[in-house]
């Protein structure tokens, strides 16, 4: 008897697969729509920025974003200059009003810098990266420190 509901029980779920699975690709493949793409825009023709990661603040909905830039970026009105190779940019983008709300540079007159991840609670924003030398952080925020590095990431 036992055997018999179990059997009953594996062609039930059998029948369900055979009905859904035609349903998934058209699941699978529906995107979204995008709203926008945007990146932060050269000033110079030495000038490049390239985006490691990207969060979002639930509450608000403004998008951080951080990564490495060489020369000059401009995020809105703000413009980065790079101090060594590659330094660290942050910035926040408010996609309400479609605008870069402000953005800072982080990084050494040498070696490389990069900014990898990038997490917000609400209130603060934390940025992960490497750097290849000493290095200033976020010079004139609330929280600047120099770090000092071996020479390797």
């Amino acid at each position: 008897m036992k055997y018999l509901s179990t059997t009953r029980l594996r062609a039930a779920c059998a029948l369900l697969l055979v009905w859904a699975l035609p349903l998934a690709p058209a699941l699978a493949q529906t995107t979204p729509a995008w709203q926008s793409a945007l990146a932060p825009t050269q000033t110079t023709a030495a000038g490049t920025a390239v985006t490691k990661a990207t969060a979002v603040d639930a509450a608000s909905g403004a998008v951080f974003v951080t990564g490495s830039f060489t020369g000059q970026v401009a995020f809105g009105g703000t413009v980065l200059t790079s101090l060594g190779s590659d330094d660290v940019f942050v910035a926040r983008y408010e996609p309400a009003t479609a605008t870069w709300a402000w953005a800072s540079r982080a990084g050494g007159s040498s070696g490389s810098d990069t900014g990898q991840g990038i997490a917000t609670d609400g209130t603060n924003v934390y940025v992960t990266g490497s750097f290849t030398s000493s290095a200033g952080f976020f010079a004139g925020q609330p929280a600047a420190v120099t770090l000092n590095g071996t020479g390797s990431e």
